[in-house]
């Protein structure tokens, strides 16, 4: 009979699978699968050297350990490090032209104040966001409960989407698609769902959910032929993040 085992307060303990093998191939494999990520759980600082290359996990659960990252979103790192300056600097004077300095600190991912929320959903503008408007309205007649957040790339948007939903649901900017902003960003809102409208392919957002067992649903999802048509490097980068998405 198959064992694992684990050492813990140092006594040698081992637990046996019960009812193995049963016959059934795709049975045993799974429960196989199942012993090794229970002791992966565990005791996960002895299965590091074996485990961290792993990038698979069951839908909804998080990962044991951080995959690397492959290299077509290393270069869309380096991209956006690259176009850091000239991004902040337009960032910067829409938020000097619009008076806003709330959009300044978000979209750079500096943002304060905690917003839980249970579904995020993100509109670039104002043509988005009422899109959005029939499924907002939805959400909130069938679970009032729900608090939900709303983000936007551009003030014409959060101000349309202020007018349109009121106080009903809380509001932030999306911050721009930098690793770390992203993350910040998350974690202030902590939402069981993502709910990305249209052709908005973040692959640093997409990349967070899926390693934090967040579900990140495109809605009314759509693709121009100019987009299938871009730069391979562009393609790319559009690939990984829809393979993140649920």
């Amino acid at each position: 009979t198959p064992l694992y085992s684990s050492a813990a307060s140092d006594v040698y303990k081992r637990q046996i699978i019960k009812e193995f093998p049963t016959g059934d191939d795709v049975r045993d494999a799974t429960l196989v699968n199942q012993a090794i990520e229970t002791q992966v759980r565990r005791t996960p600082g002895q299965y590091l050297w074996a485990h961290r290359r792993f990038k698979t996990r069951p839908w909804g659960e998080p990962q044991v350990y951080q995959p690397r990252r492959g290299k077509v979103l290393r270069r869309y790192t380096i991209a956006l490090s690259l176009l850091a300056l000239p991004v902040v600097a337009y960032t910067a004077w829409t938020a000097l032209r619009q008076r806003d300095r709330r959009y300044l600190l978000e979209r750079l991912g500096l943002g304060q104040n905690d917003i839980h929320a249970d579904i995020y959903l993100h509109a670039a503008s104002i043509g988005e966001i009422n899109a959005a408007l029939p499924l907002l309205r939805l959400i909130q007649n069938q679970y009032p409960d729900l608090r939900v957040l709303v983000s936007l790339n551009t003030p014409g948007g959060r101000q349309v989407a202020e007018k349109q939903l009121g106080n009903r649901v809380q509001y932030s900017y999306m911050p721009i698609d930098w690793q770390w902003a992203v993350a910040r960003h998350l974690r202030r809102i902590q939402p069981q769902c993502v709910l990305i409208m249209e052709t908005e392919l973040w692959p640093n957002l997409y990349e967070y959910c899926y390693q934090h067992g967040i579900h990140s649903i495109i809605v009314n999802a759509r693709l121009s032929a100019r987009s299938t048509q871009s730069a391979k490097i562009i393609q790319q980068w559009q690939n990984r993040a829809i393979q993140y998405a649920y």
